[in-house]
């Protein structure tokens, strides 16, 4: 099994390894698992670059725009990279450095790289540290660069920056993968968020919650009426409050408040990009709470957890953490108003996908399990959170046809076979 490749330098005089393996013939040994000789290979490569990344900042009138740059060296050439669309070329030739500058397809870098270049020719240099490097136009095809058309690429390009930046999302936009609706669709956005400035729906009716897609992101955003015919505003799902409220089963009369975030489920809790964790909680917190609005408040936590399954990194961690906040929330739920049981699941299975279990968590999923008095299905969640499989399929059966399906669609049933189905 080949472990690594190997290429030895060794000479007189050699003190700068980069250079000498640019500069000179070397060969390739190849480091076989087992064997203490490295066995040579059969060729000698040709044309060598070298790649090293720098930490420095890199500032124009003391703007920091970069905090580190890439150098690539050949036995021709050396090329400094400054962001992602910048390279500076020099050459060991008494010929002048060749500048390239190519826009990036995405919003973000583009917004500070265009800024950075159009700086760099405003302000005749940019600094490396302290090394002051002079712009020399000598070695740049200005027939490709518009000043005057870029610099209002550069406010296009910081407009929508600005709005994802609004909305609080993080991701960023390829340009070249938007269709004409796309396109649409953030100028809309840009107008509501940045312009503050009305939008015109085609029907003159637009739902009071609606999502905006652009590309593969999508916005869930709030539509209020203006007294304009086909005037709206736009206003950020999770930063502007609206009334959603359910009718009471006693009550058929008396509509009860509940929080706006239970008309999302897992669907939307995956995909939309201006999802912010950090209201969630609070929203159900603020409200007349009653068995009602905590069975909402339950239901919206096992979206929450069914979301988090179908998550990765540094996403998967904050559904975690904000299940792992509603489950503990819902622990102090009075047991007339949400039954102990599902508390006890609920919780123990969020905790179950964070950590192992303490001996007092085992002791109590025993004796949820071992408990004959209490439903079925919570006595086959409580033996597949022991991982106790065999039992949970005897309790399973127990179940009618229905009640197994509507089992499968909980979060728990994600613990079936050690989550193996």
């Amino acid at each position: 099994m080949l472990e690594n490749i190997e290429i030895p330098i060794s000479g007189v005089g050699i003190n700068d390894p980069q250079n000498a393996l640019i500069n000179n013939e070397v060969y390739l040994y190849a480091k076989i698992k087992g064997s203490d000789i490295p066995q040579p290979l059969d060729f000698i490569p040709q044309n060598i670059h070298t790649q090293q990344i720098i930490e420095a900042n890199i500032t124009i009138n003391d703007k920091v725009f970069y905090s580190t740059y890439k150098i690539i060296k050949s036995a021709d050439e050396t090329c400094l990279c400054v962001g992602e669309s910048l390279k500076i070329y020099f050459y060991k030739e008494k010929i002048p450095a060749k500048l390239k500058y190519k826009n990036s397809e995405k919003v973000r870098i583009l917004a500070n790289d265009l800024d950075f270049i159009l700086s760099y020719i405003n302000a005749g240099y940019f600094k490396i540290g302290n090394v002051s490097l002079p712009f020399d136009y000598t070695g740049m095809d200005k027939t490709k660069f518009n000043k005057e058309f870029e610099c209002n690429r550069l406010l296009k390009a910081k407009e929508i920056v600005e709005m994802l930046d609004l909305l609080g999302c993080e991701e960023d936009i390829n340009l070249n993968e938007l269709n004409a609706k796309d396109l649409n669709n953030l100028n809309c956005l840009v107008k509501s968020f940045v312009k503050n400035e009305p939008i015109y729906a085609q029907n003159n009716k637009l739902s009071p919650v609606i999502c905006i897609k652009v590309g593969p992101l999508s916005f869930a955003v709030i539509a209020v009426k203006e007294n304009k015919d086909k005037s709206y505003r736009l206003l950020n799902f999770f930063s502007n409050s609206i009334h959603v409220a359910v009718e009471n089963p006693n009550n058929k009369e008396e509509m009860i408040p509940i929080s706006q975030y239970c008309i999302l489920h897992k669907e939307e809790l995956l995909t939309l990009n201006n999802l912010n964790f950090s209201v969630l909680l609070s929203s159900f917190k603020s409200i007349d709470n009653n068995a009602i609005t905590y069975e909402s408040a339950n239901y919206f936590l096992l979206d929450l957890i069914k979301a988090c399954d179908e998550s990765n990194g540094e996403k998967k961690e904050k559904f975690l953490n904000i299940c792992l906040e509603f489950s503990h929330w819902l622990e102090q739920v009075p047991d007339k108003d949400l039954d102990k049981n599902i508390k006890k699941l609920n919780s123990l299975q969020v905790i179950k996908r964070k950590r192992d279990f303490d001996k007092n968590e085992v002791r109590m999923l025993y004796s949820m399990a071992e408990d004959s008095t209490i439903s079925e299905d919570c006595r086959v969640g409580a033996y597949l959170l022991l991982d106790q499989q065999n039992a949970a399929e005897i309790h399973f059966e127990k179940l009618s046809k229905d009640q197994q399906e509507n089992f499968k669609t909980y979060p728990i049933y994600y613990f079936w076979n050690n989550g193996n189905k």
